[in-house]
């Protein structure tokens, strides 16, 4: 076909198909830690439905991520009880990737109690089927950090931090624990701006031949 003065042709008409790029069963918290800025975020009062709104320079137009808030949360409760609907409400608020007390977990939970009232509502803690450490939050933080982790059974635990050296600069848990989920602070206050290493280290009382051994890695940002 002809050409024009700001590129392309005229004809023949021209065709292509592009395969969307797909991640699905992603956690919230990693959207939460990838995305989540004041600026991304929007508000659809006609949908009534929360949305992050990212810019992205690789692929045309922006990625669109709808997640919940406190406003759809109580939009979608006051929907159930105004229209009269009965039974079981259960929903699971960060996809089980945000533990109890995380700041935006509890706020959406204080919204759903302010759309029903405050009453009825049960908050379930499964126990741990395995050992597990969590990815701390916030990440990066300045200066003080939360790490989780779960203990299928009791055990003697080890849970130390390393610098990018290798360097052991502390040591925030040293001793035997109960079974279930668990939780510590880590303040990094006196320590250079930089990317760390956290790593438990657990052994089943009962059977020291089940050990479990798991690292994951902070950033300090002053």
């Amino acid at each position: 076909g002809n050409g024009t003065s700001t590129g392309g042709v005229t004809g023949p008409r021209q065709t292509w198909t592009l395969s969307p790029q797909v991640q699905p069963n992603v956690p919230y918290s990693v959207i939460y830690q990838e995305y989540y800025r004041p600026e991304y975020y929007r508000w659809d009062a006609e949908a009534e439905a929360a949305y992050l709104s990212i810019s992205a320079d690789s692929v045309s137009g922006d990625k669109f991520i709808s997640y919940d808030d406190e406003n759809s949360c109580r939009h979608k409760v006051a929907y159930a009880r105004d229209k009269g609907i009965a039974g079981v409400f259960i929903w699971e608020l960060g996809g089980g990737f945000l533990p109890e007390g995380y700041p935006e977990r509890d706020r959406l939970l204080q919204s759903v109690k302010k759309a029903t009232g405050g009453g009825g509502i049960r908050i379930f803690a499964a126990e741990p089927s395995g050992y597990s450490l969590r990815q701390n939050y916030p990440n990066p933080f300045n200066p003080t950090t939360t790490i989780d982790y779960e203990l299928p059974v009791e055990s003697n635990v080890i849970l130390k931090v390393f610098d990018g050296s290798g360097r052991q600069v502390a040591r925030l848990v040293s001793g035997s624990q109960s079974a279930g989920n668990h939780r510590v602070q880590w303040d990094a206050g006196r320590l250079a701006s930089g990317a760390y290493s956290y790593r438990l280290e657990s052994t089943d009382v009962t059977n020291p031949a089940r050990t479990f051994t798991q690292t994951k890695r902070a950033v300090f940002l002053k």
